[in-house]
């Protein structure tokens, strides 16, 4: 997401990060992950695991990063997506993805069914920067705890009141 002021504090020292949303760093600078070449390898017939090293001081973050996500999609066509980062020092991160599917291969994704295994989320201010407070989601846009029609208007992301 984003870094409010492009910066933050860890254990005592300040990091400065790029400023590339307004005042605020935006998914890891200038050049963030899903700008790199990420190395891939197989994991058996229905898995494929993608790899990135981002060495200590890229983009003003401190630490070596080692981040790996797996896609692996199940004899029932579910797809799982598995984050891992590991770091040689204490740092920030937040993986996440942003890709779209029509996993029918036609028609509209608004006809998709979801499921989203969240008790709470991160309301954010005006600038998308979380408010720091965690709510739940029963009765907000945001519970698909159980099977929601995607094109129900359920997922809108609800700003702090």
């Amino acid at each position: 997401n984003r870094i409010a002021r492009a910066g933050f504090t860890l254990d005592g020292v300040a990091y400065t990060l790029a400023a590339n949303n307004g005042p605020n760093s935006l998914h890891g600078g200038n050049v963030g992950f899903s700008k790199r070449n990420w190395a891939w390898r197989s994991e058996g017939d229905q898995s494929v695991c993608f790899e990135y090293t981002s060495p200590d001081g890229e983009e003003g973050y401190p630490g070596t990063l080692r981040a790996a996500v797996s896609y692996t999609l199940d004899d029932d066509n579910g797809l799982t997506l598995d984050f891992v980062a590991t770091t040689d020092r204490p740092t920030v991160v937040n993986l996440t993805n942003h890709s779209y599917f029509n996993l029918a291969g036609q028609g509209s994704v608004r006809d998709h069914v979801v499921t989203v295994h969240a008790d709470a989320f991160l309301p954010v201010d005006a600038g998308s920067i979380p408010v720091g407070e965690m709510r739940a989601v029963a009765g907000t846009p945001l519970d698909l705890r159980e099977r929601s029609l995607a094109g129900d208007g359920r997922a809108a992301s609800p700003k702090s009141s």
